[in-house]
């Protein structure tokens, strides 16, 4: 259908709801085809460092991208996904934690490498960029004609190995560059950290899973 034939049949079905209730439904369903269309598909960039970074105000040194002399790297978290970064390192930064306006932010940085799993003790994990990029495109168009509209998780995974990432991180995953992903080896793989590496071994990232046991939905929505 184009665009004006699915406006046509939404508007036609609304001047008759009034006589005929159950056109309603079809007539959001025109609506939604509409505006699923014409919105922009989500596509993967780049990655955009203070995108990583904390929005939490009481968190403040979580609010920057913190050099580390040591290894070299710059690190961003946002709590629930981290990254480090071998090309965003600035070396007159070092030690420093930098916010995205430049200035310097007081305080000592977390103790990221506690969280940054050994790969060696992981297996590797299959993740559908291609359904997470569909799945925010949809979600930016419900968005769009009902703000009430919320999804808590997307499973970045398979159905039968579900594991689920909040939609904000879904989006950081989608910037990632070429790479593996891991889990945990168990059986309780689902409630593990999801970590990744670059080919180029300039990015190592980890994902706080969110843990919904014994479900294999794509999508946990809030009325669910």
């Amino acid at each position: 259908m184009t665009n004006l034939d699915l406006i046509s049949e939404a508007i036609g079905y609304i001047k008759r709801i009034d006589t005929e209730n159950c056109l309603k439904e079809l007539a959001i369903s025109r609506m939604k085809q509409f505006v699923l269309l014409n919105t922009p598909t989500q596509k993967g960039g780049k990655v955009k460092i203070y995108d990583w970074v904390s929005k939490d105000n009481y968190r403040t040194q979580m609010c920057g991208v913190y050099h580390d002399a040591e290894n070299k790297v710059a690190v961003a978290s946002d709590t629930r996904a981290l990254i480090t970064s071998k090309r965003d390192y600035v070396e007159c930064e070092e030690s420093h934690i930098v916010a995205k306006n430049g200035d310097e932010i007081r305080g000592r940085y977390a103790d990221y490498k506690r969280v940054m799993p050994d790969t060696d003790e992981c297996l590797l994990y299959d993740v559908d960029r291609d359904k997470i990029k569909r799945i925010l495109t949809e979600y930016k168009a419900e968005r769009k004609l009902d703000k009430s509209v919320e999804y808590l998780a997307i499973n970045v995974g398979s159905p039968d190995k579900p594991l689920y990432l909040t939609p904000g991180n879904c989006k950081l995953l989608l910037q990632l560059p070429e790479g593996d992903f891991y889990v945990f080896a168990g059986d309780d793989y689902v409630s593990r950290p999801l970590s990744y590496e670059s080919v180029d071994e300039n990015y190592k990232a980890v994902f706080m899973p969110l843990y919904y046991p014994e479900r294999n939905e794509d999508v946990i929505r809030k009325e669910d």
